[in-house]
């Protein structure tokens, strides 16, 4: 008996869904507008290229005041050396050497 309910209930629940997407797919899609892309500066914030001029401008400066900045020095070679010579990663026995050996606490501190 429930059997023959479900099948009018299940057919007019899909007419109904079908009606109202075909509802949908009827509206007119409104007109596509070009984008208006604003390129004006904001808030008085400088364009790049006057932010540009500005960081030229200190930059001459600075190095009219202080010099040109050295080149880079790479350091991997002081770092790596500095570990020394190690015979297996689970090694420690120059870790251990330099607790050991370093100065004690009461004696950095002392006023002596």
């Amino acid at each position: 008996m429930f059997a023959c309910m479900r099948i009018p209930v299940l057919s007019l629940l899909l007419l109904a869904l079908a009606g109202t997407a075909a509802a949908q797919n009827a509206k007119p899609q409104p007109e596509m507008m070009d984008e208006v892309i604003v390129t004006a500066p904001r808030n008085g914030e400088p364009d790049f290229q006057e932010a540009q001029e500005y960081h030229q401008k200190e930059y001459q400066r600075l190095h009219a005041m202080f010099g040109k900045e050295l080149p880079a020095q790479p350091r991997g070679d002081q770092v790596f050396a500095a570990g020394g010579a190690m015979t297996g990663p689970n090694d420690r026995s120059a870790a251990r050497d330099q607790v050991q050996n370093a100065p004690r606490l009461r004696d950095t501190f002392s006023g002596n």
